[in-house]
């Protein structure tokens, strides 16, 4: 996922000025989308003494694909509230990258991408 690797050039930026924040306090938000793919096939075959049956043919094959949508966001905990809540900044910018994500997913899969 590179996730250090994305944290560490954030951070970075930051600090170096290279990366402005938009807010007083900053947020960092970031989405990986990955794919997983699975299949097997099961290739009974049976030999008998005067014939052979079904020496390449598959009689079950399966595939599955699913894609998944992680969203990590970075932000200073809210201190006004118990619990462990971000800052409200932190909050929205999350469930807008959670309801981008899923929107942007449902038109894909709509569109059969």
């Amino acid at each position: 996922m590179k996730l250090a690797e994305w944290l560490d050039a954030m951070v970075n930026g930051v600090a170096t000025g290279q990366i402005t924040s938009v807010a007083k306090q900053n947020v960092l938000s970031h989405q990986v989308t990955f794919e997983i793919d699975t299949s097997g096939s099961i290739t009974p075959a049976w030999k008998l003494v005067r014939a052979t049956f079904n020496q390449s043919g598959n009689l079950l094959s399966a595939l599955r694909n699913r894609k998944h949508d992680l969203v990590v966001t970075f932000a200073p905990l809210d201190k006004t509230q118990s619990g462990n809540f971000l800052i409200p900044i932190g909050e929205s910018t999350h469930i807008a990258s959670q309801l981008t994500s899923g929107i942007t997913t449902g038109f894909k899969s709509a569109l059969g991408q």
